[in-house]
């Protein structure tokens, strides 16, 4: 499996609930974390350098994890510090950094609520992407 699949299982989650009130969908956090960390097929389309540049990935979810943890709520502060931070990475070009409602995936400017945190950056030719749940 690979993070398509955890965009896939998102998707569901939300056209389901918007479509049929009456079902409920439940996600469990301990999936979507064997999902996430689950090897995905994309990596091996990546040489040896484009891997070690892949890593700026997870690192930029660790920063913006360390902002949140030290009180910062603003989701623009936390792309941009997460962009510049992706930026540096010669061989990376941002497709997205986003913050959205965990439940609707709409986007949101503060973090008051379960968000999830989705990255898609290009290393290379290759897209990858990763995300973090807070809540």
């Amino acid at each position: 499996m690979n993070g398509l699949v955890l965009e896939i299982v998102l998707l569901g989650h939300q056209v389901i609930n918007k479509l049929s009130p009456n079902f409920v969908t439940l996600v469990s956090k301990t999936l979507l974390w064997l999902i996430v960390l689950a090897k995905s097929s994309r990596n091996t389309y990546l040489s040896a350098d484009e891997r070690k540049a892949a890593l700026v990935l997870s690192q930029s979810l660790a920063l913006a994890e360390k902002m949140i943890n030290d009180g910062e709520k603003d989701t623009s502060k936390l792309k941009e510090a997460m962009t510049t931070f992706i930026e540096k990475e010669p061989l990376a070009k941002i497709d997205y950094v986003e913050f959205v409602d965990w439940k609707t995936l709409e986007p949101v400017s503060e973090i008051e609520r379960p968000v999830l945190n989705a990255i898609a950056v290009y290393i290379g030719k290759t897209r990858l992407i990763d995300n973090h749940i807070y809540e």
